[in-house]
């Protein structure tokens, strides 16, 4: 079976979503907190990304890509950019308030 790298990320796009609607819903995460975060990983992603691509550092198989590219960079690079913000941002929230109680 030949999955994508789309399909291989979505056990970890469920638990961030899942956690993030949690500590919002829970614990009080503001959503818009998370924009700025996700900005500069997103900037910072696209740079290196790029220049590790370039330099011949990584690459990826043509058939487990979606082959939507940022430069050289596909797309679902950026995803995981959004997913760890948004796990890194919940579990500190969730994990800070249940400390506190």
């Amino acid at each position: 079976m030949n999955s994508t790298y789309l399909m291989m990320s979505i056990p970890s796009i469920v638990l961030a979503v899942g956690l993030t609607a949690l500590a919002t819903w829970k614990f009080g995460l503001q959503l818009t907190s998370l924009s700025l975060p996700v900005a500069l990983l997103l900037a910072t992603t696209a740079v290196f990304d790029n220049l590790i691509i370039w330099a011949g550092l990584v690459t990826y198989d043509e058939s487990r890509i979606l082959g939507l590219y940022i430069g050289l960079a596909p797309i679902e690079d950026f995803l995981y950019a959004i997913v760890a913000v948004m796990l890194a941002a919940s579990l500190w929230h969730i994990l800070r308030r249940k400390e506190s109680r």
